[in-house]
Formats: structure tokens, sequence, C-alpha cells
């Protein structure tokens, strides 16, 4: 918003010149609309200038027209800036507000950009790029499915490498625990000097840069054979599609100008059309330069950095960070934070691509499973360890199976040692069967998949005779908190339907029943005992004496009122 309610509406610039062919002049003259006038109140600018600067460019200090596609292009780029300088204005507004709530010396932008080490906590959300494949595939998508690459290795590096890592660490064997590396792909992508990424940029400083001059450097420097048959994991280079041989003479020009790239998810055509373009987004000084002197504070305060008469050096020129390499370095800063942190991972499923509730398409579900490299991971985690837990835990989570076989095992829960956990995983492969594939690390015991069910199921199994045992002992002393208790542990481990667990929850309410009229009595009021009474029918059993003592109590109440109220004529 500028001052008294203008608000600046990126639309109407985009739409203030849509020139369709020939000279940007004259199109945009031909279909003048009037949010124009309403832009440039918005934007705080005289609407001649701002028409000026969207259909003219300057050249060695003289103003010469765009051609439609470049002011169609300017004023898009204008209007991207725009936005792009709005949303971080508002992002550094919502961190000085932070920071002045929590009063740190440190902002939460220099704090998370890692500028100055934060004195203070932080937690970050980060929400990961969907992989993208469409039809017609551009370098928005590239650069999309390239942040999904990096963010899987990130993913990799903290499942997969952490792992090999705390293995090492802890002596045991490492065992299969290969996954599919995708960093010859990355290395395809934004190496420093032969990467796509180097020779986008190079073409793009390039006066005469030229979309097929790209693709031809692209495949001389990374052309592969295209894979054939079943592919698992990203490759390296990049490929020319293959064209059926019953493709029309259109498609197979069409397929001169694309290029593959083998994803971890899948393969992905990309076309190499407009990629230099892109990847420069020019913005136009004049367009930036008029929005610095705007009369609206805000605005201008946007565009402040923008210098209408300084030249760009041949230097500057090359130096520029164009689109790939500004979107590459804000990734690796990204990478960079993220290896900073404890990072937790939240996947998210769509069930269907209805956007329907209670409908389950298990093709879509499995197919996002495998992009995301989930399927991979359940692999290489059923050929590793899939338990792991310090020496005290895994003492003090199966030691129940030796208590009546083992004098003193609390000991081993107690003292953490190696030499007191392999004694106790002995122990346990003595006496319960199938605890094979375990490794005793210095800190940590290792069990593979056979071992950590073969350890559950026989853990399960005796908490089961133990809470049956422990409900007949609290039914035969009646003791209702030692019932209530063991029949929350029956109901986790599914014993709900056991005859112990019935008999337990009818002592419960007999208990429950007998109490209540006990309590009555003892109130000793004759309206309390009779609520009490109200919908028992117990006629035998301590309940039904407790009623019969109940109703006694009653009716001695009536008679103790009755001779409170009589006189000497009729209190006999």
């Amino acid at each position: 918003a500028n001052g008294a309610g203008k608000t600046t509406t990126v639309s109407m610039v985009c739409r203030a010149v849509e020139p369709t062919s020939g000279d940007a002049r004259v199109a945009g003259k031909s279909v003048l609309f009037d949010f124009e006038n309403a832009a440039a109140r918005a934007l705080g600018v005289d609407r001649a200038q701002l028409e000026e600067a969207l259909v003219s460019r300057r050249v060695a200090g003289v103003r010469t027209p765009r051609q439609a596609a470049e002011a169609e292009h300017a004023s898009k780029a204008f209007c991207k800036a725009l936005y792009a300088r709005v949303f971080d204005w508002v992002l550094a507004r919502v961190n000085d507000a932070l920071q002045a709530m929590t009063k740190t010396p440190v902002s939460a932008r220099r704090a998370l950009s890692g500028d100055k080490k934060p004195d203070w906590l932080t937690v970050g959300l980060l929400d990961i790029f969907g992989f993208e494949r469409f039809e017609a595939n551009s370098l928005e998508q590239l650069l999309i499915n390239y942040a999904n690459e990096r963010l899987l290795r990130e993913f990799n590096a903290q499942v997969f490498e952490a792992a090999t890592r705390e293995y090492a660490a802890e002596g045991v064997p490492v065992g299969d625990l290969t996954f599919q590396d995708n960093a010859p792909l990355l290395k395809t992508l934004e190496h420093p000097r032969d990467g796509v990424f180097a020779l986008l940029n190079s073409e793009c400083v390039r006066r005469d840069g030229k979309d097929e001059n790209l693709l031809k450097q692209l495949l001389k420097k990374h052309e592969r054979a295209p894979f054939v048959g079943e592919r698992r994991g990203p490759l390296p280079g990049v490929f020319v599609p293959r064209v059926s041989v019953k493709s029309t003479s259109a498609e197979r020009a069409d397929a001169l100008s694309v290029f593959g790239v083998s994803h971890f998810a899948a393969d992905v055509s990309y076309r190499i059309n407009a990629f230099v373009e892109k990847n420069r987004d020019r913005l136009p000084n004049e367009i930036c330069a008029l929005a610095a002197t705007s009369d609206a504070p805000f605005v201008a305060s946007l565009f402040a950095d923008i210098d209408d008469e300084a030249p760009q050096t041949s230097q500057q020129k090359r130096s520029q960070r164009y689109v790939a390499a500004s979107f590459a370095e804000s990734l690796g800063k990204l990478t960079q934070l993220l290896d900073a942190t404890r990072q937790s991972f939240v996947r998210c499923v769509k069930p269907n691509e209805l956007m329907k509730a209670a409908a389950f398409d298990g093709v879509v579900v499995l197919e996002q499973l495998r992009c995301m490299g989930m399927l991979e991971l359940i692999e290489a985690r059923a050929r590793g360890y899939a338990g792991r837990m310090d020496h005290a835990a895994f003492a003090s989570r199966y030691g129940l199976l030796l208590e009546d076989k083992v004098a003193d095992v609390r000991r081993y829960s107690t003292k953490t040692t190696k030499k007191l956990a392999a004694e106790f995983l002995a122990l346990l492969q003595r006496h319960v069967p199938g605890v094979e594939a375990v490794a005793v690390g210095k800190t940590k015991v290792f069990l593979k998949r056979p071992a950590v069910d073969a350890l559950e199921t026989a853990r399960e199994t005796r908490m089961k005779a133990d809470v049956l045992l422990a409900l007949g002992e609290a039914v035969a002393a009646r003791d209702v908190e030692a019932l209530e208790l063991t029949l929350r542990i029956a109901d986790e481990l599914r014993l709900s339907d056991t005859p112990e667990a019935a008999r337990a929850r009818q002592e419960v309410e007999v208990e429950g029943r007998y109490r209540a009229v006990v309590a009555a009595v003892a109130e000793g009021r004759a309206d309390v005992i009779t609520a009490a009474l109200d919908g028992i029918q117990d006629k035998a059993g301590r309940v039904g004496a407790a009623v019969d003592c109940a109703r006694a109590a009653v009716a001695g109440l009536a008679a103790a009122e009755a001779l409170r109220d009589a006189t000497p004529d009729t209190a006999a």
C-alpha cells in the first residue's frame, strides 16, 4: 500500500501493454486500457513516462522503440521484480518484529542466513518442491527438479551417510547400505566450468547468445545414449530423446530442440526454446529507474538501488548473476543451513488425483513414494539395521524376558558397558529363539529386522501373560485402582476381549456400585441413599448386602425423623 489507500496491483502493470506484433509503441497505443492510469497512480509515477519506459529502451543514450515481444517481456520482468522486492520487504519487517519481541541482538534474517551465529534457538520449516514433468518442460521445471535432486542428496546424507558414520564410530559392520547416489548428475548440472548451468550462463553473456548454440554445447560436453530398459536412479549427462519411426516430420524437427535428463524420479525432456532469455531475465532499467523516482516513498525505496544513468560495464556484464546461477547459489546456502540443523522429515502423499476424501489410489501413491525415494529407503533399511538403542535401553526393554531365568537381571540396565551388553545379548539368544543378526557397538546395540521381530514378539507374549496374571490377582484382591491400571495396559496389548479382562471390568463395576452405596450410607441422608440405590439390581454378594443395609438405614432414618416429630400421645 502506498500512502492513502493506494494499492500496488501487479496485474495492472502486467496488462499495461499488451502488444501482439510489430512495434511496441504502435501495438500498445492500439489497446489502451483504463488500468494504465490506475497502475501509474498506484506506482506514484507519471502515466506517460510509465508507457514510455515500457515501450522503449535507451541504447547509447538514444531511446529506441522495443519490439512487441520485448515490451511484453519488460512489463512481466518489472512485475516479477516488484513482487520480489515487496516480498523481501515484508519478510524483513516480520524478522524485525520478531527481533523486537524477543529482544535479541541478532535479527532472524541474519541468523538464518548465517551472517552471525545466533544466541537463541530457531525452528525452521522447509516446504520442498515437488518433482515436475509435463508434456512441455522448460527452464522452470529444470530448476525445480534440480532443487529436488539437491534436497534428495541432503536427505540421503542425513539418512544413509549418517548411518554409515554411526556404524563406523560404533565399530559394527556396515553391510549392504548402498543407495542410488545422484552426485554425478548434480555434477552435470552445477559444475562451475562445464555444468549445464555454467554453459547456460556463458551463452547469456554473449551478445548473440542463442538457444541453438546452448543445445550444441550441452550435447558436446555431456551427451550420452538414452538408457534402454528399466532404469533405477539418476544418471549423469544429457541425452537426445529417441524419436519413433512413426513420428511425423514436424515431430522429428521438434525433437531437435529437446534434451533429456535422467533424474532420480524419471527421465524428463526439456525444450531448449527460450532458455537463454529466461535465464537472463533482464530487468528493464528504464522502468525501475522511473519507479525509483516515485512520489510514493514505499515504491521509491524498493528501487533505490537502481541507477538509470550508470551504464553496465563489460566486467559487470560478465559477473552478472543470472537466474540459474542465483537459484543454485541460493540453494547452496539453504543446504548449508540445513547441514547446521537437526532435521526431521515429514513426507506428504496425495491419496488420489481427484481431490476427494476416502479415495485411495494405490498406483498414484506408489508413484509418489518412488519419486521421493521412499521405496529405496525402505529397501535399504531392510538390508541394514532396522533397530538401534543404547545398551541400557536395550537391557531395560527386553530384561523382562529373563526375569525368571537370570538372577539380578536389572544390573544389565544400570551399568552400560559393551561387555555387559554382549553378555546380556548372549543370554537372550540362549532363551529366545530367532535373535540373530545383532551387533553390539561401543554404546549401542544394532538389530536387523528378524531380530527386532523375534524380540518384540517374545516381549509382547510375556507382557500379555503378565497382564493377565495381574488382572486375576487384582480381581482376587478387589483392588479397583490396580484393576483400572491393568485394564488400560490390557487394552494397549489388545487383550480387551479376553475372559480375564471381562471379569476384571465386571469387578470394577461391582466395586463401584458397592462403594457408592457405602458412601451414601455414611452420608446419613435418606435422599442421598435413595439416589445411590436407583438402578442397582444386585440382590446377592457384598453389593446385595450393602443394598439391604442401605434400605435398613433409610427405614431407620425415617423412624428417627418420625420420633423427632412425635408428641407424647403418639410416641408409642
